[in-house]
């Protein structure tokens, strides 16, 4: 009996170490195998800050309504737990360090600003968390090779290469850039202008604005710019709305050549500006509701029953990330983020309503379409 007393407490000792020494990483991993409730995902972003111009929660949460009500993930509910990072970057700490603490916790979707994303996406690898981030087009998140970071946006470089492409079809052959200062508003631009020199089309210019630029600023560059160079088209590399008062400020001017702008001018906060302001301004972007295609057909029809309203490219851009994530743990055969992460990173031409999706081994993803829409009648119009 004394014996057996001393077997059933080495036993017990044996089980308390190996929680004991368990990291945060293997700790996750090893619920991932066990846990039988419902699969936690993270969903971080400025909620409250853009909440007026965007569908992105909704979207990701529909796609969440879809697969409980249907066919599941692993026999399994998703739950997604919302947190408000505040577009600050320790708050946004604080939050991923929180997570990395829940070992329930298995993938977080955002963040939703490129310096945040780039700080917190090392406490995720480090702990083990699957981190997919749909909403910005910055490399430099993924292009560190790390195992467990995904970006399901094309890269600010191939966006430069595409919004080229369109310049070339449409045979606008002298291009003026403006430009924000900052590493998005660089890497397109860069591209850009390196491209159209490949094609034998002319850069007339490239000017940088900041954050702060305000009309006054626009209004002395483009009265410069007027003066000095000719041009046929005009392309922003920026985001709305601050892109709206330099477009604003060019039709004032008389400046009403074409003008092409990067996929952070698809806001409802351009629209602002009115048609009179914004005729004959096209924009990138990676989905438009009405896009024939019967999978974005299915997608828009359910959203506006559900919503009341047609989806815009964040709502869409999140409902395909919770899809994924679930298409991955299914074909994983469990909720583990290393498995799940080796499925992510083979996966290829996997087709969601913003295109097909296929990553390198770097989480980068590559070949995904981009299309352009007009401006008419006060919203964006599919154009190609």
């Amino acid at each position: 009996m004394k014996n057996k007393f001393i077997l059933i407490f080495i036993l017990i000792s044996l089980i308390s170490c190996d929680v004991l020494f368990r990291d945060e990483k293997e700790e996750r991993i090893y619920r991932a195998k066990n846990s039988k409730g419902d699969i936690l995902i993270g969903a971080v972003a400025p909620w409250e800050i853009i909440r007026d111009e965007t569908n992105y929660l909704n979207g990701i949460e529909m796609a969440v309504s879809e697969i409980n009500q249907k066919e599941k993930v692993l026999g399994r509910k998703i739950k997604i737990i919302t947190e408000d990072d505040e577009k600050d970057i320790t708050k946004a700490q604080i939050i991923a360090n929180s997570f990395a603490k829940k070992s329930d916790i298995v993938a977080v979707i955002g963040h939703f600003d490129p310096q945040i994303s780039n700080s917190v996406s090392i406490i995720y690898e480090y702990s083990g968390i699957l981190m997919l981030t749909p909403t910005f087009s910055d490399a430099n998140l993924t292009n560190r090779g790390f195992k467990y970071i995904f970006r399901t946006t094309p890269s600010d470089e191939e966006i430069g290469k595409e919004i080229a492409e369109f310049l070339k079809k449409n045979r606008y052959i002298w291009s003026l850039i403006f430009y924000l200062d900052n590493p998005h508003g660089w890497n397109v631009t860069n591209k850009l202008e390196v491209h159209l020199e490949k094609l034998g089309f002319t850069v007339a210019d490239r000017r940088a604005y900041g954050l702060m630029s305000d009309v006054k600023y626009f209004r002395k560059e483009l009265l410069n710019i007027q003066r000095d160079y000719k041009f046929n088209v005009m392309v922003i590399s920026g985001t709305a709305p601050q892109a709206g008062y330099l477009i604003k400020e060019a039709r004032n001017l008389g400046i009403d050549v074409p003008i092409v702008g990067s996929p952070g001018l698809a806001s409802t906060k351009l629209l602002d500006f009115g048609e009179e302001t914004l005729g004959n301004v096209t924009v990138a972007t990676f989905f438009h509701p009405d896009n024939p295609n019967k999978k974005v057909q299915s997608f828009t029809s359910s959203f506006e029953k559900k919503i009341g309203k047609k989806p815009d490219v964040w709502a869409a851009q999140g409902y395909d990330a919770v899809h994924l994530l679930a298409y991955a743990m299914q074909k994983a055969g469990t909720t583990d983020p290393e498995k799940v992460s080796f499925i992510l990173h083979s996966i290829k031409n996997w087709e969601g309503v913003t295109g097909n999706h296929t990553f390198d081994y770097k989480g980068n993803m590559v070949q995904k379409k981009i299309i352009f829409q007009t401006v008419k009648n006060n919203s964006f119009e599919f154009k190609n």
